[in-house]
């Protein structure tokens, strides 16, 4: 299923969501007259919507910033991991973030850290 993120309301919306906001009058008729059309341009250039990486890219992200956490602390793996999900940890990122933007594992395990000590 995609997903979409509006960063400007914060808002996560599915692909099925779009389509009924376009079927139930989003979007100008005239400008953009099929759903595929509508969705291109409000994700396009000078959209407000960014497609969303697939969750197995995300959760692939997670484990790697899962991994390098344990190794610089004394918590286990999975703990880590269950933490990083609970919180939705790059849960809205683009492809491109997930292969470029690069994490500050140092700021996000301290965060953890603080969460696993309680």
């Amino acid at each position: 299923m995609r997903k979409f993120y509006n960063a400007e309301h914060d808002e996560i919306f599915t692909e099925e969501q779009l389509s009924a906001f376009y079927a139930h009058g989003e979007g100008d008729r005239e400008l953009y007259p099929t759903f595929e059309i509508w969705l291109r341009e409000i994700t396009g250039k000078n959209g407000t919507i960014e497609e969303i990486a697939p969750e197995h890219e995300i959760d692939n992200k997670r484990k790697w910033t899962a991994t390098k956490i344990a190794a610089q602390t004394d918590f286990d793996y999975e703990e880590i991991l269950e933490v990083l999900r609970k919180w939705n940890v790059h849960g809205t990122e683009t492809m491109w973030e997930i292969n470029h933007r690069p994490v500050d594992i140092d700021d996000i395990a301290e965060c953890v850290v603080q969460e696993l000590r309680r």
